[in-house]
């Protein structure tokens, strides 16, 4: 008997726990969240609490909020920026935003026929290339001079060879380089097998024989590998922004409402001033001036550049075939 009641009393306070809990629980109402300055609109399932309505936080992503991308509910209070009121007869929440509300956007200037191709497979072949020079001179007569290079290449690399020659009284044929390349394009790397040219940390070149692997930017030609200037502004609605550098228009776009970025600006070396001029659809006209200073002897974050060399030095370089000297290894 003392038993039934005990499980009585237990399962009564279950459901009151259980009735209690369900009650605390917030009900969900399905809403129409509208962004008039960027022209979205979304339904999603909306809440409200003490802290006001509740929304989900992809949703709010998805309109270009500052926002966490989940599906938990977010007070639309508490994003800095961001302000709200409801329209009982549409069921529709409106949502203006400042600055501070909107995800900055990352305006790509890149032209769609400059961006890079995928590298295909090379196929095989060869040249020969060369230049012959004749003249007479009165004392000692008719002379030849020319110079030849020759050259495979195939998906294994390049391999090329260059010689200079000449007749008369001191009649020679020297060579001058003999190499083997091969590319990494996906990589940017070079590797060089044979004769090859080193700049030293004075900027002295120097002639070598022997193998030289590095960093090589020519094999991505399209990519920009110095610091670019970041030239930012704001959208009151959207618009079209135009760039001018030095009074010059190099690029045009398309934004939506909000603060807006051009990482890659396409701007000259040296200082300048850009300009960047946001017409919006009424066609009123916000201009923005910003200073710059580009230095293309510097490496763009994220970019590294290195060589190895080891070898011997090349010595009588056009007057003797392979003559080489005092051995050596550079890292750079």
């Amino acid at each position: 008997m003392l038993a039934n009641r005990f499980s009585a009393l237990l399962c009564v306070s279950l459901a009151v726990y259980a009735t209690a809990a369900w009650a605390d629980e917030p009900d969900l109402f399905v809403v129409q969240l509208r962004l008039p300055a960027r022209g979205v609109t979304l339904d999603v399932f909306a809440t409200r609490t003490a802290n006001g309505v509740e929304a989900p936080g992809s949703a709010l992503a998805q309109m270009g909020v500052i926002a966490p991308d989940t599906d938990d509910l977010i007070p639309l209070s508490n994003i800095p920026g961001l302000t709200y009121s409801e329209d009982s007869n549409d069921g529709a929440i409106v949502i203006t935003c400042a600055a501070a509300c909107f995800e900055r956007q990352h305006v790509d200037l890149t032209r769609r026929d400059q961006r890079p191709e995928p590298i295909n497979a090379s196929s095989s072949g060869g040249y020969l290339n060369y230049e012959v020079e004749g003249q007479w001179i009165e004392d000692t007569g008719a002379a030849m001079s020319g110079i030849a290079e020759a050259a495979l290449f195939g998906r294994w690399g390049l391999l090329e060879s260059s010689w200079v020659g000449s007749t008369g009284a001191n009649a020679r044929i020297t060579r001058l380089e003999t190499s083997w390349t091969i590319d990494a394009p996906r990589h940017g790397v070079r590797t060089r097998i044979g004769d090859s040219v080193m700049i030293g940390a004075t900027g002295t070149p120097l002639r070598f024989g022997g193998l030289q692997i590095g960093r090589y930017f020519g094999l991505t030609p399209s990519i920009i590998t110095y610091p670019t200037p970041a030239i930012s502004g704001e959208a009151e609605s959207a618009s079209t922004i135009e760039l001018y550098v030095d009074g010059v228009l190099r690029a045009r776009s398309a934004v939506e409402a909000g603060p807006f970025v051009i990482d890659h600006a396409p701007v000259v070396s040296g200082g300048g001033e850009a300009e960047i001029v946001v017409t919006d659809v009424l066609g009123r006209e916000q201009t923005i001036t910003r200073p710059f200073f580009v230095n293309t002897a510097m490496l763009r974050p994220g970019l590294g550049d290195w060589s190895v060399a080891i070898g011997a030095e090349r010595r009588g370089f056009g007057l003797e075939n392979a003559r080489y000297g005092d051995t050596f290894a550079a890292v750079r």
